[in-house]
C-alpha cells in the first residue's frame, strides 16, 4: 500500500471528530515508518480549525515517528498509547501531552461514534421486529376474519342430499 492510500484510508476513519471538544491548539506531524507506506501528515487545530492533512508541518508542537499499524492500533483503542510510547514502540519529540491529548479525542468520538450507530442499529431492529409483529397480527385477524365468513356461509346454505354411495358399495359387497 502506497502512502497516499494509507494517508486516505486513515483521513476516512479519523479525520471526522468533533471538534467542539478540542480545548485547545495544537499540531502533530506524524511520520509513518513503514517502508511500503512511509510518509508524514499532521493533525492540527490552531483556533479552531481543525486539519488532517497530507503534509510536513514544521511549526509542530510535537513530531511522532510510528508504523502505520500501531498507530491505528492506538487510534481504535486497541492499545494503549501512553504504555506503547513509554516502551519505546513509538518516538514524540515535542509535547507528548499534546499528542496523548489528540488520540483521547480520536479514540473517544470513535467511541461515541459506535455507541450511537449501535444505538441506531437496536432502534432500527426494534422497529423491525414491531412491524413484523403488526402485521403477523394482521394477518391472524384477516384469517380469523376468513374462517368467520366461511362459516357463516355455511350455515346460511341448504343442506345438500347426501349420494348414494352406501348402495353402490353394499351392492358391490354382495358379489
Amino acid at each position: 500500500m502506497t502512502f497516499e492510500e494509507k494517508f486516505s484510508e486513515l483521513k476516512a476513519k479519523y479525520s471526522d471528530i468533533d471538534t467542539s471538544k478540542i480545548k485547545k491548539s495544537f499540531a502533530v506531524q506524524v511520520t509513518m515508518t513503514d517502508e511500503d507506506c512511509g510518509g508524514t501528515f499532521y493533525v492540527a487545530d490552531i483556533a479552531g480549525a481543525y486539519a488532517f492533512e497530507p503534509y510536513d508541518y514544521h511549526d509542530n508542537t510535537a513530531a511522532v515517528d510510528i508504523s502505520s499499524s500501531l498507530l491505528e492500533g492506538i487510534l481504535d483503542g486497541n492499545i494503549d498509547a501512553k504504555k506503547a510510547f513509554f516502551d519505546g514502540d513509538f518516538k514524540i519529540s515535542g509535547d507528548v501531552d499534546d499528542v496523548l491529548y489528540i488520540v483521547d479525542i480520536i479514540k473517544n468520538d470513535k467511541k461515541k461514534a459506535v455507541r450511537k450507530t449501535a444505538r441506531k442499529t437496536v432502534k432500527k431492529e426494534t422497529k423491525t421486529v414491531k412491524t413484523v409483529k403488526k402485521e403477523a397480527k394482521e394477518a391472524d385477524v384477516k384469517k380469523a376474519a376468513e374462517k368467520s365468513e366461511k362459516a357463516a356461509v355455511k350455515t346460511d346454505e341448504p343442506a345438500k342430499p347426501a349420494k348414494k354411495t352406501a348402495k353402490k358399495k353394499s351392492a358391490k359387497s354382495d358379489k
